[in-house]
């Protein structure tokens, strides 16, 4: 129903052109890495409203939905017609400013109506869609790093309610697979975060906790334990839900 909703309005969007969002003040379209720091201010909205529909905060997660509008209204202000040299020739550029402007709308109406799992539907499309904006024009930002962690740590989930039998080969040789996946995944973070961010002991607590967690799971196929392998998973879900809102 939301799909269809979206596309109903996305259409009306699109015809009456973006250029309505503001007064024509563009920033300086080939500088990357402002544009960037646009979609961060905003971005980094969005994903703290998601943790808190998670919790169904609704005044808190309110108050990141209206900071999230209007952070996205000003990209579109920037950016609206005047795109980075980047993003120039992408063909998704002016159809995700203006999706994005339609979900962060729609989550406001739907966090409204108390209708909290249609908001984050909302949200999570909007982290989506950025991070194929940027795939289709090359471009990699933390954000993108942390939403393939996400993929990864999803796939290692997967072992969390099987029946495992890690004396099988097979089922052995696919858990090492997956955890050296989740590994390689939350290494490559650590190599596209900014310097400050990298830094940041925040962000070393989490990047080194889930290398820590991960340290576990060889003992665990070693000796067939699969109560510790479940217990590392159980980490690891905190570290994926801190990442995520903290930087993804």
């Amino acid at each position: 129903m939301l799909r269809l909703f979206a596309a109903a309005c996305i259409g009306t969007l699109l015809a009456t052109g973006i250029g309505a969002a503001g007064p024509v003040d563009y920033g300086p379209a080939d500088e990357l890495t402002d544009f960037n720091a646009a979609i961060e201010a905003a971005a980094s909205h969005n994903r703290i409203a998601l943790g808190y529909l998670r919790t169904e905060n609704v005044d808190l997660a309110s108050l990141e939905l209206e900071g999230m509008h209007s952070a996205w209204m000003e990209v579109v202000r920037l950016y609206g017609q005047n795109p980075p040299a980047a993003f120039r020739t992408n063909p998704r550029y002016a159809g995700t400013l203006h999706e994005v402007r339609f979900y962060v709308t729609t989550a406001i109406a739907m966090l409204s109506s108390g209708q909290f799992g249609a908001a984050r539907e909302a949200l999570e499309t909007n982290r989506r869609l950025l991070h194929e904006l940027r795939q289709a024009s090359g471009i990699e930002v933390l954000a993108d790093c942390v939403i393939e962690t996400n993929a990864a740590m999803a796939r290692f989930f997967a072992f969390e309610g099987a029946a495992l039998n890690l004396a099988k080969p097979e089922i052995a040789a696919d858990v090492a697979n997956k955890a050296a996946e989740l590994a390689a995944a939350a290494k490559h973070c650590d190599a596209v975060a900014p310097p400050e961010v990298r830094a940041n002991p925040e962000f070393r607590r989490l990047l080194d906790g889930i290398a820590a967690s991960l340290a576990y799971v060889p003992t665990a196929i070693n000796t067939g334990d699969v109560d510790m392998l479940h217990r590392v998973i159980g980490e690891l879900r905190a570290f994926d839900q801190l990442l995520t809102f903290r930087y993804g």
